[in-house]
């Protein structure tokens, strides 16, 4: 993985998050390149959400520090961090239509009126929706509704695409996904899939939770979470890339991987 050094990766280290005498996040190390898809992975109520929520700044750490492009995270309140956030709670105005829904993100996050239409039809095109500015949210399939809830999230953080005239970006986001793909279709995993190529293409990078098992070959690089509190709650399993994680004894997701795999990718 990269180096502590490196101003591209979300680091953290010895990152502990409690409740009570429950240990969510016990003393995790981890580093994401940018321009990664990171899944996190492990049963319910291990510590990946409360791990996801830390980073954002929805919980606060009990130890250890987060950084992000050699910024201290832990040191910013939530707003101030630029992570694009997409929690299963995530909800849409129903009698509203696409554009108000995205651009009532936007107005949240103090993006000036004079710019707010020009970014909503860049997101819209980003996720293949293109003119659907006017379509109500309650005519939607749940696979558009949930391709617009990560709109809403892509707009407020100013995601970077590559533009073929430029040779140089100059600006990465990091965004966290929590099981984006519940209720859709395979069709719809599939675009959705495709939405987070074209994000890391240009070097962002995503952490997603997820249990289809499809959207979780495509990580870069993958972490398996042991059951939370007791001797093993919220310490990292298994660590690395997917074949790495499929090859572990330790993890209870490897099983489920090898048949998905694809070649192994070269990792930084």
């Amino acid at each position: 993985m990269l180096s502590p050094a490196s101003d591209d990766a979300l680091v953290l280290r010895g990152v502990v998050r409690r409740f009570g005498s429950v240990v969510a996040v016990d003393a995790v190390d981890l580093d994401v390149a940018a321009g990664e898809i990171l899944a996190v992975l492990g049963p319910s109520g291990c510590g990946k959400s409360t791990l996801l929520r830390v980073i954002a700044g929805l919980e606060p750490t009990d130890g250890g520090h987060v950084s992000w492009q050699g910024r201290r995270l832990d040191r910013l309140a939530t707003h101030e961090r630029g992570v694009g956030l997409m929690f299963q709670d995530h909800a849409l105005f129903p009698h509203r239509d696409v554009r108000a829904n995205v651009a009532f993100g936007l107005r949240m996050a103090r993006i000036p009126r004079g710019r707010r239409a020009e970014r909503v039809a860049e997101v819209l095109e980003l996720v293949g929706l293109s003119g659907y500015d006017d379509r109500r949210v309650e005519t939607l399939s749940g696979g558009e509704a949930q391709r617009i809830k990560l709109v809403s999230e892509l707009a407020k953080a100013r995601p970077q695409v590559r533009d073929p005239r430029s040779a140089r970006q100059n600006h990465q986001t990091l965004y966290i996904l929590d099981e984006p793909t519940v209720g859709l279709h395979m069709a719809d995993v599939e675009k959705l899939i495709h939405v987070l190529h074209r994000l890391v293409e240009a070097g962002n990078s995503v952490i997603v939770i997820e249990h289809n098992l499809d959207l979780m070959a495509e990580a870069d690089w993958m972490i398996d979470m042991g059951p939370e509190g007791g001797k093993a709650g919220g310490k990292l399993v298994a660590q690395g890339t997917p074949q790495k994680v499929a090859a572990s004894k330790r993890s209870r997701t490897a099983a489920f991987l090898k048949p998905l795999l694809r070649p192994q990718k070269t990792h930084a």
